[in-house]
């Protein structure tokens, strides 16, 4: 869900460190603070989603033919690219993993991918953004803190992000980046921090629109600060454990916001004498100040398509597609014969209608399981879908 964050020479000048290495980091500064505009809240409607439905999805999306193509599978066994972000010059940065537990950031140039050297100590990364071919940043864990590595020139620099009171758990789309509640945004010329009042665990932007999500919890940004939006209540047990998984910004003021309930249902137990466990998925579109709640429509991944409407991973190689008139489709991702798909990541590429997707796909009998989630004999792959309209301007 990242578009391009920008990085600049002034934050590689900023940041400590050697080609490839990496000198004992400092603290992680911030030159300047976000503004901090008091704005009044958007106190939208409904207040209250209606109760989950029994049936698994209210949501039937039509077949149609596939317009994704693969693009590139790796040779080698046991590989996933987990994240990417594709920059407008259609250059692609992704970390790409192994069972060994070593991330490493590759740049695609459109043909072929290189791994782009890095610090050996910065192996857990998790998020990767970036401006150009030669401008890039890596986010990620390092013991119980986080990093913050800049490409610049063909050297890294590394900064040291303390922990807040927690292991670091980042995520990044367009000019921002967020770990819990501290946010930080890029405006060209440096870093601007600030606080939220809930942790983020989902954050993304098309063009200058910003959602940060949490806990019960929306806010966007407006250029001068975050403006609060009322969130609806969902009408389950209060005991429910409720993961928000991501957020997809439209443009035009819409958004959707991913998430599942789970919790424990009253009456007979099983036969084991466990408690029977209730999932419901859902997704919430915000639009012209209101919700609309739809249960058994969920993903761990969306991205907006570039005019309007957004993509979403529904289960392994299927993809399911909201165009910009409302109506729902699903495609298939391109696997080989008895093959399955697992999609770590969408990103669009800025000012154009091409969605791509990475992951990995193997044989769907395989049992062997690396870590990290990527499994023994999977591949890396990536695919991506081009429209029929071609690029599209910025919003």
């Amino acid at each position: 869900m990242a578009a391009g964050l920008a990085v600049l020479a002034s934050l590689a000048t900023a940041c400590g460190g050697g080609t490839h290495t990496a000198r004992t980091p400092t603290s992680f500064t911030s030159p300047g603070p976000l503004p901090t505009r008091r704005l009044t809240p958007v106190f939208a409607d409904p207040e209250t989603c209606p109760e989950p439905p029994r049936e698994k999805r209210e949501i039937k999306p039509a077949a149609a033919p596939s317009g994704w193509e693969t693009l590139w599978t790796e040779g080698a066994q046991g590989t996933a690219l987990i994240d990417a972000t594709v920059t407008a010059d259609g250059t692609i940065w992704a970390a790409h993993a192994d069972t060994s537990r070593r991330h490493v950031p590759w740049r695609w140039n459109g043909l072929s991918w290189t791994p782009v050297g890095f610090p050996e100590d910065l192996s857990e990364i998790q998020t990767v953004a970036a401006e150009s071919k030669d401008r890039a940043l890596v986010f990620g864990r390092r013991g119980n803190d986080g990093y913050a590595a800049s490409y610049e020139a063909g050297r890294w620099r590394v900064e040291t992000i303390p922990g807040q009171g927690g292991w670091p758990s980042f995520t990044s789309s367009g000019p921002w980046v967020a770990d819990h509640e501290l946010t930080r945004r890029w405006n060209g010329g440096a870093w601007q921090a600030g606080r939220l009042s809930f942790p983020v665990r989902a954050l993304a932007s098309f063009g200058a629109d910003t959602w940060a999500v949490g806990d019960f919890t929306a806010a966007r940004w407006d250029g001068g600060g975050w403006q609060k939006i009322g969130m609806p209540s969902l009408r389950v047990p209060e005991d429910a454990y409720v993961l928000w998984d991501d957020v997809a910004v439209l443009g035009n003021g819409h958004a959707w916001v991913f998430g599942r309930a789970s919790w424990e249902e009253a009456g007979p137990v099983r036969d084991d004498n466990e408690p029977w466990i209730v999932y419901r998925s859902f997704g919430l579109r915000f639009a012209e100040g209101s919700w609309r709640c739809v249960w058994g429509l969920g993903t761990r991944e969306a991205e907006p398509d570039g005019k309007g409407g957004m993509w979403l991973v529904a289960a392994d190689d299927e993809l399911w597609h909201l165009s910009g008139d409302g109506r729902w489709t699903r495609q298939r991702l391109p696997v080989p014969s008895g093959w399955s798909a697992s999609v770590h990541k969408l990103a669009l590429r800025p000012g154009t209608t091409e969605v791509y997707a990475v992951g990995s796909a193997g044989p769907k009998d395989s049992s062997g399981h690396g870590l990290n989630g990527v499994r023994v004999q999977a591949k890396a792959m990536m695919w991506r879908f081009r429209s029929d309209e071609g690029r599209q301007a910025s919003p």
